[in-house]
């Protein structure tokens, strides 16, 4: 029998309520890793136990072998420049192997040759096309704000960023895409851009289970509904329903869960309903000057030969899809993928925002709804949509000092703390960078499609 026995220091009366809800936090957690490396602890005498004829016709378990631990190969230690955080420590990137991480790859693209391979079906409709007019599209728009005051922001993990009112509201931008080729019966994709931190399984769950009362159990599925987060930074949290991210807000909180799920159904109900023939183009274009990578030393890391095949250390590729009406010749929607964090807005920041993606989605479907309309009472709607945003910052001025000196490049400190290292974006102020990396996204939409229009 194992006892667990934990000590509890006198509480000081001055402790604030989110002290204690933090403390009661990290003892749960203490005591949920000790529950867990018990059994580890106490392995030999469990073994005991069960070979003595508790079980009758359960052979005993054989002990694994002594494994000798692989001895790490020495290599530079490196952190993340994390210049956005302004108060929250960098993660330290220990014992890593780039040979390990393109192993992994090789083993991933002979493992996806292997499934085409298996399933020739499959294969065919990856590379199957329906062809210009052979789609039926439509696409709709939906408030998923939530709560804006006195409750915590999603994103850096800082529990004293607290909403304090509100910038922009929030929105689901929603897209049904059906191919309309006889031959593949209505088969159908729903994409949706939220601008919420992430599009967590949770809110995907309830909002599944919404299309399926609405539509049936076929139509919508978990297979065939896309729900991504913009990534930005201020917008509420709690509603992730996981003890990692939902800790620093204090734990769920309902109501944010719910705008963000009713939000997302109404926004998809919309585009449901309004589908109709449409062209999709594709063009890809670049945007330049609108990131940078927040871990150049980690990127150096990388083999050469991988460095050498990429133009920058960031992806600058902006991809746009443009769906027209082929029947009514309307404009119906503008869907792009660009890789830029929701970080325009540090984490001092307390008011309710999309950050520069939200931003642009407002702005372009102004542009092309005209000013007079509300955001999503237009009938044009613009996702612009996250990517491979991994380290890629909107903070194109780079990590700086106090004294304005550059960080140390490998361990983004000044004078050997991380606190002060605080990257910057190309405004004055921090909501002029927001603007000013919506507003490049949109000019880079708008060249990428007059280029190819």
């Amino acid at each position: 029998m194992h006892v667990l026995i934990l000590v509890f220091p006198p509480v000081p009366h001055s402790i604030t309520m989110h002290h204690r809800v933090l403390c009661i936090a990290a003892v749960a957690l203490l005591v949920l890793l000790a529950c867990v490396s018990v059994p580890a602890v106490t392995a030999a005498s469990s073994k005991r136990h069960h070979t003595h004829g508790g079980i009758a016709g359960v052979a005993p378990l054989k002990p694994r072998p002594p494994t000798t631990p692989a001895t790490p190969k020495p290599h530079q230690r490196v952190r993340h420049y994390q210049g956005e955080t302004l108060a929250k420590p960098e993660s330290m990137l220990d014992g890593l192997h780039s040979e390990r991480f393109i192993n992994e790859a090789k083993l991933a693209a002979a493992l996806d040759s292997h499934l085409l391979q298996q399933q020739p079906m499959l294969k065919q409709q990856v590379g199957a096309s329906a062809g210009p007019g052979q789609f039926e599209v439509g696409a709709g728009s939906a408030d998923v704000t939530g709560q804006v005051a006195e409750i915590g922001f999603m994103g850096y993990a800082v529990p004293d960023q607290k909403g304090g009112g509100l910038q922009m509201r929030l929105r689901a931008r929603a897209f049904v895409i059906v191919d309309a080729n006889p031959a593949s019966q209505g088969k159908r994709v729903a994409y949706v851009s939220v601008d919420l931190c992430m599009g967590f399984q949770m809110v995907k769950i309830a909002v599944i289970e919404m299309l399926q009362g609405k539509f049936g159990p076929d139509l919508y599925t978990h297979a065939n509904v896309l729900i991504s987060g913009t990534h930005t930074h201020a917008s509420p949290g709690g509603l992730g329903g996981t003890v990692l991210v939902d800790i620093t807000t204090f734990g769920f909180i309902k109501e944010n869960f719910d705008a963000a799920v009713k939000g997302i159904f109404n926004a998809i109900v919309k585009a449901h309903n309004s589908v109709e023939p449409a062209s999709i183009k594709l063009a890809v274009g670049q945007c330049d000057r609108c990131n940078i990578n927040r871990s150049p030393s980690a990127y150096l890391l990388d083999p050469e030969a991988e460095r050498a095949a990429y133009p920058n250390n960031t992806d600058h590729a902006m991809t746009v899809l443009r769906i027209e009406g082929t029947t009514t010749g309307r404009e119906i929607g503008m869907i792009n993928f660009f890789a830029v964090h929701g970080t325009s807005l540090n984490n001092t920041y307390n008011l309710v925002s999309g950050d520069n993606k939200g931003y642009a989605g407002l702005k372009f479907e102004e542009l092309k709804n005209g000013p007079s309309v509300l955001p999503g009472q237009g009938a044009f709607v613009a996702a612009f949509g996250q990517s491979n945003l991994g380290d890629v910052s909107p903070n194109t001025r780079g990590p700086r000092c106090p004294d304005g000196s550059p960080c140390d490049f490998n361990t983004s400190t000044c004078g050997g703390f991380t606190q002060g290292c605080i990257a910057t974006g190309p405004g004055v102020n921090q909501v002029d960078s927001q603007r000013i990396i919506g507003q490049m996204q949109m000019e880079a939409v708008r060249n990428t499609l007059k280029a190819y229009s």
